[in-house]
């Protein structure tokens, strides 16, 4: 978890905007210095920095789990082994389903060596690696069943009220494959917040769920699974951050002005990732708010802020 304070430098590298994201991030600036008294103590919740080699549980905030089918029914099994070396590589600091010469995958990790890790058998080059400080969530067939089975990460919710989660979903091995399906669900299927799918080298760009309610327990799940049936090459980064509703408010307590310009605008100009690296050549965000004309619950339309 991240103290929002520690995040306030995002804005001077935010990417080129319009007039109107322009207009809000100067009177986000001008207001900061006022703000930062009241989100001092708010909280982030960063799954990669977050991230345990050591704990996972059910009581766990973050958990690493896994699905043996493509049922979204909110019942996804604890990945109970935690791996750190695999074939060729003597450092891949994983959770999977079993010893990673037996049950690889579906595998969870986030890379904390210091530096990309790259297979030189099969990748010699290192033209596909994995960053340092992000995330692998790769889908894959399971031993014995011969079906393929979902990645999913789970937040555990220690709070009631609402939050705005920050997410972005990048293939890391682009050698080939079909891509993979990707999903945000609260509970099960039922609770769908968001879902889609990208290419073998796709890369969604970052984008956020606004407003979503939740109460002590709840589970927020996210979840890659292959692309039909295919979990080849399906090496997949996500990134979430979920920001509980004060810390965001603290962020907008601006003025009128602010309000008035939008709230998404001003969520445009600063990131809960400035830690890491972030593949792509995208510099648009997609900002995901809740259909103004659609029926109630219904996932996100996307508005771009650029």
């Amino acid at each position: 978890m991240k103290n929002v304070g520690e995040l306030v430098s995002a804005t001077a590298r935010a990417p080129t905007m319009t007039l109107r994201c322009r207009m809000v991030q100067c009177l986000f600036a001008s207001g900061l210095v006022l703000a930062l008294g009241n989100i001092s103590q708010a909280v982030v919740f960063n799954f990669e920095n977050d991230f345990s080699k050591s704990v996972n549980t059910e009581s766990s905030t973050w958990s690493y789990r896994w699905k043996d089918s493509f049922t979204r029914d909110g019942v996804y099994p604890l990945l109970p082994v935690f791996r750190t070396t695999w074939a060729s590589m003597p450092y891949f600091p994983t959770w999977g389903p079993g010893p990673i010469d037996i049950q690889a995958y579906p595998m969870i990790g986030v890379n904390d060596s210091g530096a990309p890790i790259y297979d030189p058998v099969l990748d010699p080059g290192g033209l596909w690696p994995w960053p340092d400080g992000q995330s692998d969530l790769h889908p894959g067939a399971v031993t014995g069943t011969g079906q393929d089975a979902f990645a999913v990460v789970s937040w555990l919710s220690p709070l009631s009220g609402t939050v705005n989660i920050e997410m972005r979903i990048t293939k890391l091995d682009g050698r080939g494959g079909n891509g993979v399906e990707y999903h945000v669900d609260k509970g099960s299927a039922a609770g769908n917040l968001v879902s889609g799918t990208i290419p073998y080298n796709g890369d969604t760009g970052f984008f956020w769920i606004f407003d979503v309610p939740v109460s002590v327990g709840d589970r927020l799940n996210f979840i890659i699974g292959p692309n039909g049936n295919d979990a080849y090459n399906d090496s997949t980064r996500m990134f979430i951050g979920i920001v509980p509703e004060p810390a965001s408010l603290a962020l907008l307590a601006l003025g009128g002005t602010v309000a008035l310009l939008g709230r998404k605008a001003v969520n445009a100009s600063v990131h809960l990732h400035v830690n890491h690296q972030h593949p792509g050549s995208s510099r648009k965000h997609l900002l995901m708010a809740r259909s103004r004309g659609g029926k109630s619950g219904a996932p996100r339309r996307p508005h771009w802020c650029q």
